[in-house]
């Protein structure tokens, strides 16, 4: 019988388990399938911007164990530059509440120390492929800290595949209106919020979701 090979490394999977890598953990190549994941960090960014010379000016996150939030953290950061009115208007977070809060460094730094302590590398998030990860790495790379995933989970990743909109069932597939299709009502772009929020999303996209969740490796380069 032919054994398929690790699509990061080349060496072969493992044979009593095909669906992670034979030098797993030294190779992180691993796909869960069972959804109820274990245990996971869920977190959202709240930045000056969308691009990379952009500040982060808040996290939320919680920590996830057997389908029960166990811990979670939440901070604002004075990111050393003012945030526009546009900002403002989308987070209603002010140049006054930051003013005195701790700055950029020092949040990032105890965030990746939290999730460091956590019995997990699995980060969940909305359009946390392309934004969050993104947004965290540039930070982690700019004050010199390890990026603390290596695997992630997108829940747009997977209303999308859901097809919910093409469905007709959602107008988009953002946050807010998954969390319209499923009844939940929450105070957008706040970061713990969003999080808190997009929990009780998750567990509905889960039990509607068909096949294997789409867990990602994360090149962390």
């Amino acid at each position: 019988m032919k054994q398929n090979k690790c699509p990061i490394c080349g060496c072969l999977l493992d044979e009593s388990n095909d669906l992670r890598c034979l030098r797993f953990p030294i190779c992180i190549y691993q796909q869960v399938t069972d959804k109820t994941l274990g245990n996971y960090i869920m977190y959202d960014l709240e930045t000056t911007g969308l691009t990379n010379k952009d500040h982060i000016i808040e996290i939320g996150a919680i920590y996830v164990e057997d389908n029960t939030i166990v811990d979670s953290f939440s901070a604002l950061c004075n990111p050393g530059i003012f945030i526009t009115q546009r900002i403002v208007e989308i987070t209603g977070i002010t140049n006054k509440m930051l003013s005195d809060k701790p700055p950029e460094y020092d949040v990032v730094k105890q965030f990746v120390e939290w999730c460091n302590s956590k019995e997990t590398s699995l980060a969940v998030g909305q359009n946390i492929n392309s934004f969050d990860n993104r947004m965290l790495k540039v930070a982690t790379k700019r004050f010199k800290l390890n990026f603390p995933f290596e695997r992630s989970l997108d829940t747009l990743k997977m209303a999308i595949n859901m097809k919910l909109k093409e469905k007709g069932l959602v107008a988009s597939n953002q946050q807010s209106d998954l969390g319209k299709l499923y009844g939940i009502e929450y105070v957008a772009h706040r970061a713990i919020n969003d999080v808190e929020a997009l929990y009780q999303i998750f567990e509905h996209l889960k039990k509607d979701y068909n096949g294997d969740l789409p867990i990602l490796n994360i090149d962390k380069k």
